[in-house]
């Protein structure tokens, strides 16, 4: 492929071609051509399977590189300044918009219009892509927030185990009753908080399942300070003032207290409310 270019976005939560230099070409997919693929390492292996499956169908093949996540923006950077990107990268999709507008990306609009399922894409993420009416990115990993709940629990705290909350208020009780009627060093949730990640993945879907958002129309205003919003914050706030004054000693590692992890296993409800305004469930 070509030295100088940007490069094929793929949305880590996404995925496109760069050109920053020529024509951003990136050759005859049955010429024999080594592609060449960055992707962060929390994506390394979504991108294998999808390079296999590639390198499995093609002539072309795609050599792929995964770099640790810490490193990943100053290298994307550091190749975008001295235009050798390479010919397709695995890109955050916070970072999609800046990139489409600095140039980064090839323009794939005309190819992505051909493609049987165009209209069936991830709208997200090909909104996040697309820049003056060009598109730019195809998805490439789909993340979301899910409920996952202990049926045991449930049935030593008096719960029903087939009827999981549905909002974020029964989750909030069900929590509480569990703790409260189990006891011990068993904690009806938790989640992680002391995160970028963790506050996105779990407040924000919270506040869009209320109802709420957390950016204007425009995404130049916050609006966290919503009714929505602020019930959502003193539901896990509430919950973490329970947990602070019930957690056994530091010694035992106990979780942080009643709030929400999908990797909950002795917890219930780690619950992180996707955008559908419920809770989606599933038994571990």
């Amino acid at each position: 492929m070509k030295s100088n270019r940007c490069a094929v976005g793929v949305l880590a939560l996404g995925l496109a071609l760069g050109a920053c230099g020529g024509d951003g070409d990136t050759g005859d997919s049955g010429n024999g051509t080594t592609i060449t693929m960055w992707t962060r390492s929390p994506t390394e292996a979504q991108s294998r399977r999808l390079v296999d499956a590639y390198n499995a169908s093609h002539k072309n093949k795609v050599k792929l590189t995964v770099i640790p996540v810490d490193n990943y923006q100053p290298r994307i950077a550091a190749a975008a300044g001295a235009r050798n990107l390479p010919d397709v990268f695995a890109a955050d999709v916070i970072f999609v918009p800046k990139y489409t507008s600095q140039g980064l990306f090839l323009d794939l609009s005309d190819r992505i219009a051909k493609l049987p399922y165009a209209a069936s894409m991830a709208p997200s993420h090909m909104k996040l892509g697309t820049h003056e009416g060009r598109k730019y990115t195809l998805p490439h990993t789909l993340d979301l927030s899910v409920l996952f709940y202990n049926k045991v629990l449930y049935k030593k705290a008096g719960l029903d185990p087939e009827k999981p909350p549905k909002t974020l208020k029964e989750f909030a009780q069900h929590a509480t009753t569990i703790r409260k009627k189990v006891g011990g060093d068993t904690y009806g949730t938790f989640w992680g908080g002391s995160c970028g990640g963790c506050y996105v993945f779990t407040y924000w879907p919270s506040i869009w399942a209320a109802g709420g958002d957390v950016m204007d129309e425009q995404g130049t205003r916050s609006t966290i300070d919503s009714p929505q919003a602020q019930q959502v914050f003193q539901t896990y706030r509430t919950s973490g003032r329970m947990a602070s004054s019930t957690r056994p000693p530091r010694t035992r590692r106990a979780p942080p207290g009643p709030a929400s992890s999908p990797r909950a296993r002795s917890a219930s409800c780690p619950c992180r409310p996707p955008r559908s305004g419920r809770c989606r469930t599933t038994t571990r």
